[in-house]
């Protein structure tokens, strides 16, 4: 006799707006930004918010929490290799000068660092091509290396490419300098305190320090290709930083607009006396009031589900 098994299932029917809102959950950061903009052009009951944008921007240079750097990714079909060869071509340099250089870019990583040392490098070019180069050499080809664009290529480390950036883009900049130089573990953990008590500056100018390497490029290959295919790359929602040896997460913003309702359409809807009229305003302020409430939604969301991984994370950590 066959046995007859009974299966309870539950089954939830999801409203439209339910599923546009996981549709915005599931959407990359970048992709969130265009369909920003799509929701602007189509609905004028909702319009960019200025006045907040730049109280975002005032409110995180005040509030800073760990060391991130924020840059806009663009994709190129050109290696870094390819980008840097190019411009020896205008070098007044001799052969051996050219060549050592070119090996050394040949060494770079994909970010456009160089992880290794001159002495192993120098051993390199002695077994495989018979060369013997000395480190001095080397330093000195490095050295022509690093004058080349983007500038911070063929630094050892972020603090080498940051400083090399200072002193090609602000060589006037020594205050910026010297925090790099002489204090980048109290720079990295955003210490302005120390900052301004052993450099004997004020708190604005240690600030505006920070705004001056804030924008210089922590990635100097970023964009490029390697193999000189195009290659998509992935702007995080999140970056996660060590501070004081605890995971902290900020969400990322990228070029997201922020957006208010409009106080004209919403004065119009209270104003016109027109059926038709009022059912057409009532529709676009209806549509942005959601729209705006479901990005305040999918960040407080995306937080919850990113402060339960570090949770998890940091429970694993303390495990092992």
């Amino acid at each position: 006799m066959d046995k007859q098994r009974l299966q309870q299932k539950q089954y939830q029917n999801l409203s439209p707006q339910q599923i546009q809102f996981l549709g915005l959950l599931e959407i990359p950061i970048i992709a969130l930004e265009k369909r920003i903009e799509e929701e602007l052009e189509e609905n004028p009951a909702l319009e960019e918010d200025e006045q907040e944008e730049i109280s975002l921007e005032e409110k995180s240079f005040q509030n800073y929490t760990s060391t991130d750097f924020e840059y806009q990714i663009e994709g190129k079909s050109e290696s870094l290799s390819e980008y840097l060869n190019q411009q020896l071509i205008a070098l007044k340099i001799t052969k051996t000068q050219l060549f050592l250089v070119q090996y050394l870019i040949n060494s770079l990583d994909d970010n456009g660092f160089l992880n290794r040392d001159m002495h192993s490098i120098s051993s390199d070019l002695l077994i495989n091509n018979s060369l013997d180069i000395s480190e001095h050499e080397l330093k000195n080809a490095l050295a022509i290396l690093q004058q080349l664009e983007p500038f911070g290529v063929g630094a050892k480390s972020l603090q080498e490419c940051l400083l090399i950036q200072l002193r090609i883009l602000h060589p006037s900049k020594k205050l910026e300098q010297k925090i790099i130089s002489d204090y980048y573990k109290p720079f990295s953990n955003k210490n302005f305190e120390h900052l301004s008590k052993h450099l004997e500056v004020d708190l604005i100018s240690i600030k505006t320090a920070y705004k001056t390497i804030e924008s210089l490029s922590p990635i100097p290959g970023n964009g490029f290709s390697k193999n000189a295919t195009s290659i998509a790359y992935v702007y995080p929602d999140f970056t996660v930083s060590i501070i004081d040896g605890k995971l902290e997460t900020k969400l990322n913003k990228s070029n997201v607009k922020p957006i208010k309702l409009s106080k004209y359409y919403q004065a119009m809807l209270k104003e016109t006396k027109d059926i038709e009229t009022k059912k057409f305003l009532q529709e676009k302020v209806e549509k942005a009031t959601w729209f705006k409430s479901a990005l305040t939604k999918r960040n407080d969301t995306l937080q919850k589900v990113f402060a339960a991984i570090l949770a998890i994370q940091e429970v694993l950590n303390f495990l092992i």
